[in-house]
Formats: C-alpha cells, sequence, structure tokens
C-alpha cells in the first residue's frame, strides 16, 4: 500500500472515530433529559484516614468524567462529601473534582453526617450552608420534583426545631408539587442516611432513620403517595419497600464497605424507573446507553 493510499485509510479511521464519537454524545445528550447520575458518599480521606485523599480524588475524578460523556439531566451527591468535618484539604479536594463537572449539568448535594456532624448544631449547620448551600430545598428539571433533605436533623438531639420545620416544609413542598401537577412518577425525595435499609420497621441502627422519627417522616410521604427515596451512607446497595415507597440506598463512590464496589448510579426517571448501579471498573458506553434507552 502507497503512502497515499495508508494516509486515505487513516483519515477514514479517524472519520469513522469521530462519527461513532458523535453518536455517542448525541445519544447521550438526547437521554439527558431522562435520567440523571446518583452518587454517594466520596467521603474524601476515608480511605487513608484523613492523612490524604488521593484515592477519592481519583473515584470522584472518573464519576465526573462520566457524567461529563453521558451527560444526565443533573448530577446529585447524597451526601458524606468528606471523611473529616470542616477539613480544608478535604473540602478543596472535593471541590477541585466536582469542578470539573460539565457546567451544563446541574450539581444538586445533600448533607451527609460527615459534613454537618452526627448530632449536628447551629455552628456545624451554617458551617456547610456557607460552603455549599441550603441542606434542605427542592429543585425541578425535566418534569421532575426533587427534593433534598438533611437526614442528620432527623431524631437527633438539639435538633428538634429544625426538624420540624424541615418536616413541615417537606409537607408544604409536597403539596405544592403536587398542585402544578406533578404525580408520584415525577417526584423523588434525596437524603444522606437511609429511612430504612430493607424494611419500615426494622430496629435502630447507626444505618437508618430512627423508628420514632422514620415514622414521622413516612406518614407525610406516604400521604402524598410518594414512592422513590434515595439515599446513601450504608456504603454498599441496598433496597427496601413500604407499600408503594421504594427506599434505594447506593453504594459509595469512595470506599466501600461491603460486597459492591466502589460506583455510581444511573437513574431514568418519568413512567417508568430504572436504576442500574454500576461499579467505576465497569462504567457505562454508548452502546450501553442506547440499549438501555431502548428499554425506556
Amino acid at each position: 500500500m502507497n503512502l497515499c493510499a495508508k494516509s486515505s485509510q487513516v483519515y477514514r479511521w479517524v472519520g469513522t472515530a469521530a462519527v461513532l464519537l458523535c453518536w455517542m454524545q448525541c445519544q447521550a445528550q438526547s437521554a439527558g433529559n431522562r435520567f440523571f447520575m446518583l452518587l454517594a458518599d466520596p467521603q474524601m480521606g476515608m480511605f487513608e484516614k484523613d492523612v490524604s485523599w488521593l484515592q477519592e480524588s481519583a473515584n470522584l475524578d472518573l464519576a465526573i468524567a462520566t457524567a461529563n460523556r453521558l451527560h444526565p439531566a443533573f448530577l446529585i451527591i447524597c451526601g458524606d462529601l468528606v471523611n473529616k468535618h470542616g477539613d480544608p484539604g478535604e473540602i478543596a479536594a472535593f471541590r477541585a473534582s466536582i469542578g470539573r463537572l460539565d457546567p451544563d449539568i446541574p450539581l444538586h448535594l445533600a448533607a451527609g453526617n460527615h459534613d454537618v456532624g452526627n448530632d449536628p448544631t447551629q455552628q456545624t449547620l451554617q458551617e456547610y450552608r456557607s460552603r455549599f448551600g441550603a441542606d434542605f430545598y427542592s429543585f425541578q428539571i425535566n418534569g421532575l420534583f426533587g427534593i433534598v433533605l438533611n437526614s442528620s436533623l432527623m431524631g437527633t438531639i438539639g435538633n428538634e426545631k429544625e426538624d420540624s420545620e424541615q418536616l413541615a416544609w417537606l409537607d408544604q413542598q409536597l403539596n405544592e408539587a403536587q398542585a402544578k401537577g406533578f404525580g408520584p412518577n415525577n417526584i423523588a425525595v434525596f437524603q444522606h442516611i437511609p429511612f430504612f435499609l430493607a424494611s419500615a420497621d426494622e430496629k435502630d441502627q447507626y444505618f437508618n432513620i430512627p423508628l420514632a422519627s422514620r415514622r414521622r417522616y413516612l406518614e407525610v410521604l406516604h400521604r402524598h403517595g410518594i414512592e422513590h427515596v434515595f439515599a446513601g451512607h450504608y456504603h454498599r446497595n441496598a433496597e427496601g419497600t413500604d407499600g408503594a415507597l421504594a427506599m434505594l440506598t447506593t453504594g459509595a463512590v469512595g470506599k466501600p464497605l461491603g460486597p459492591d464496589d466502589s460506583g455510581l448510579r444511573l437513574i431514568h426517571f418519568g413512567t417508568k424507573w430504572l436504576a442500574p448501579y454500576f461499579s467505576l471498573g465497569r462504567l457505562p458506553d454508548g452502546t450501553f446507553l442506547q440499549q438501555w434507552v431502548n428499554t425506556w
């Protein structure tokens, strides 16, 4: 094969690769208004007990790169952004990683117990709010009404007033969402600590919301017919149901504590909800995304 023929073949290969890349990006962006990406527990510093956060940074960078490639409707991180509350190095590392997110992809954060403390105080709450924004709030995007709660307020001593205010606000937000025409398949609740892992009446433990507080929140959610609640904190995957309500707990993008590898979840929302979990070593490509889209 002469040089000109070789050059022509190279150009064809380059052109084919460019077309394929464009196709993958178009497929991701066209699907982007129908799915979001959920991460939990980047927890910068956990691997090496706050001595370094190199591994957490690498994991979070990879997850952010995946978001930029697939272009979800939004990215949400369900708490424990850092391992040591207030650590400037861990906070800076977290900000550096999320700073690589495509600015066209909205980012939402939930407060974790490592971010505000196991028993939050007015000081730790204010510190979180000044660094990362509101600790409970709502948002609307592409036909989805999202509600982010601060699970560390639920049933903790000294936060009874804040907890009651959050619960009343939740009820009000759900009333407003439903008045705007959002139905059960178009509302999702996000928090750090799950209400329960497997069963709504399971015993209190470190990885769930205390039963007394759990019942108060579940009563409000059931009254409004809410079906989709998402959380992290467990550092492994778990699923539970309480009637029509599905409690889905997602493993850590940071350090895992069980059989599930560090990873992330893609969630298709709307009439049909799908929520596959991917380890960082087996992330989805454009072919998967197209096949996934075809199942919607």
